[in-house]
């Protein structure tokens, strides 16, 4: 795929420069002795939307929680080593500092508040605060944008409502990463494509650096920039931007110095009714 200049939007080595908001360096995921991915490396632009696909059990959630500063000390034995910059700085520690935002799987919102107050829970976390007055235009100005009441409590929206105001308390206190988990996991077709849409739209008009982790490339191949794939039996990141992710074991990567690997395979043809 190109990016909105035309130019191939392929993982870019080296050093963070100014176009690379987030870039994830020299990462490892493991669980328990089994190593899922070694000493990768990749940058995701603002305005742009990384899909980053694989199996059940490659990694790819372990991964986005590592790059979230979320990982800890898991029960199950998953470790997570790696350095994230965000606009070149190195980030540290739970949200890498209050510059990511996370949407998850189970949106984890506050059920008994409406979904105003869960975007000022949020929105009161900014450093610097926002004033009063701005902060409530901005929860207003987003819960209209994503089209989702204010004024209903949470448990009482549906699935694909619940995810439009987790994305809207993620982008309330402005950060220029947003991490996706699963987002249309458990939705309809409509409602799928609905938060896909609210998704490219997060990146596009507000600026941000996206990273997708999913098993539904079908409804969300269409807003992604690039695609990324874990596969464990090479502990590697594999680029399928142009192609479409396979779990079928793949042939040997070409050389890479940027921790994504380049399938020398050809794109697998889409299969006819």
């Amino acid at each position: 795929m190109n990016d909105a200049a035309g130019t191939p939007s392929a993982a870019r080595a080296g050093v963070a420069g100014p176009e690379a908001c987030l870039r994830v360096e020299r990462f490892t995921v493991r669980a328990g002795d089994r190593v899922l991915l070694d000493d990768a490396t990749f940058e995701v632009r603002r305005g742009e939307v990384l899909l980053l696909v694989g199996g059940s059990g490659a990694g790819k959630t372990a991964l986005l929680r590592g790059v979230a500063g979320l990982a800890g000390d898991d029960p199950r034995g998953i470790r997570v080593e790696g350095v994230v910059r965000i606009d070149g700085v190195e980030a540290r520690g739970p949200g890498r500092g209050g510059r990511i935002g996370v949407v998850f799987q189970n949106y984890a919102l506050l059920d008994e508040y409406d979904g105003a107050r869960n975007v000022d829970f949020a929105a009161d976390h900014r450093r610097p605060p926002l004033p009063a007055p701005e902060r409530r235009a901005r929860r207003d100005r987003l819960l209209e944008e994503l089209r989702v009441p204010g004024d209903v409590p949470v448990a009482r929206l549906s699935g694909g409502q619940k995810q439009r105001v987790a994305i809207a308390r993620a982008l309330a206190h402005d950060p220029p990463v947003l991490l996706f988990d699963e987002p249309t996991s458990g939705l309809d077709p409509l409602a799928a494509a609905a938060v896909a849409d609210r998704i490219r739209e997060a990146a596009v008009r507000h600026g941000k650096a996206v990273v997708v982790v999913t098993h539904d490339y079908a409804n969300l191949e269409r807003i992604g920039d690039r695609v990324v794939e874990i596969v464990p039996e090479r502990r590697a990141l594999i680029d399928r931007t142009g192609g479409r992710p396979s779990l079928a074991a793949p042939p040997p990567p070409a050389a890479s110095t940027d921790g994504i690997d380049r399938d020398r395979a050809p794109a697998p043809q889409a299969e006819t009714p």
